[in-house]
């Protein structure tokens, strides 16, 4: 229960990495202990996707590493969108969700900008394009990240790793914030 005092980071998902056995598309990412939810067959613009996350009390995806983009790759089977976007300053793309933007696995040849193109969505193997937002042919991917603190296990929009061990050379210690934000 999230009101449980030792619930740190409770979110309603129906299982950990078990998107293909979850009927409502709600699973949990057990390493970032981020929750994601795509809707079965439902395609939108970006503006309605996000409306649609946002409603749901996430956002459309923020994919901020190649751990998480792995994870996604087995999940992802086609052109989905995800929060990168260029709408505030062209060529600049940020996260709908105001994370720090540390990762875009951009395809070849892309981002084109090629008809005022300022969103993007992924393709199946996790790589990045950029469309129209109006473009209303894409099913698309929120995310919802738990609160939490640092030392929590839980990989919140400025840590780039929390693993509540102060461990030297395991590849994180404790946990790392990104401070140029």
């Amino acid at each position: 229960k999230p009101s449980d005092p030792g619930c740190v980071g409770c979110i309603d998902c129906k299982g950990k990495d078990e998107f293909f056995a979850s009927p409502d598309g709600k699973f949990e990412n057990s390493t970032n202990r981020h929750c994601y939810w795509m809707p079965a067959q439902t395609s939108a613009n970006w503006l309605d996707a996000r409306r649609a996350c946002l409603a749901w009390g996430g956002d459309l995806a923020s994919v901020s590493s190649w751990p998480e983009s792995n994870y996604l790759n087995g999940i992802i089977n086609g052109d989905t969108w995800v929060g990168a976007n260029d709408m505030s300053v062209e060529d600049q793309y940020e996260w709908s969700s105001g994370e720090p933007l540390r990762f875009l696995n951009w395809n070849p040849g892309e981002p084109n900008n090629l008809f005022d193109e300022d969103c993007a969505f992924v393709t199946g193997d996790i790589r990045f394009v950029d469309d129209d937002c109006s473009n209303g042919n894409h099913p698309y991917l929120c995310e919802r990240v738990p609160q939490g603190e640092c030392g929590d296990v839980i990989i919140q929009g400025i840590d780039e790793c929390d693993d509540n061990n102060n461990i030297d050379n395991d590849g994180c210690s404790y946990c790392i914030v990104d401070c140029n934000i």
